[in-house]
């Protein structure tokens, strides 16, 4: 989905803002469900003093404040909800929004490399459970 929204000049800026809404809630349900994951990583990172985990833990805070930003612009400059008298596409929202959007898609690689074993892991042993 992550993708889709990268290819604005193909879906048009009406999907665009639709996926945009989708992935939002999906995103704001993935961290409700793994907050007490996060909260117990964050501790251990710091008081173990681990570089892998506490760089795990920027990473991740990178990404809630990159979302953060990008929502917010998003808003901002939106067609969708605010029509042509939405912020102008040469405006600092907008080169914000864009290039908030390629700082996401380069984190969210990071933090899919960073977790690659956990991944694996957690699929082993739903696995073996079959």
């Amino acid at each position: 989905m992550l993708i889709a929204l990268q290819l604005m000049a193909f879906t048009g800026y009406v999907i665009h803002e639709i996926l945009a809404i989708i992935f939002m809630p999906l995103m704001a349900l993935h961290v409700f469900f793994c907050f007490k994951g996060y909260k117990g990583a964050f501790k251990a990172a710091f008081k173990e003093k681990k570089t892998i985990a506490i760089v795990k833990v920027c990473v991740v805070l990178a990404v809630c404040v990159s979302l953060i930003l990008q929502v917010l612009s998003g808003i901002i400059i939106s067609q969708f909800l605010f029509g042509a008298s939405g912020v102008a596409y040469n405006s600092l929202w907008f080169r914000m929004h864009v290039w908030v959007a390629r700082i996401l898609l380069v984190l969210f690689t990071t933090i899919i490399a960073l977790f690659i074993k956990d991944i694996v892991k957690l699929w082993s042993i739903e696995n073996k459970d079959e």
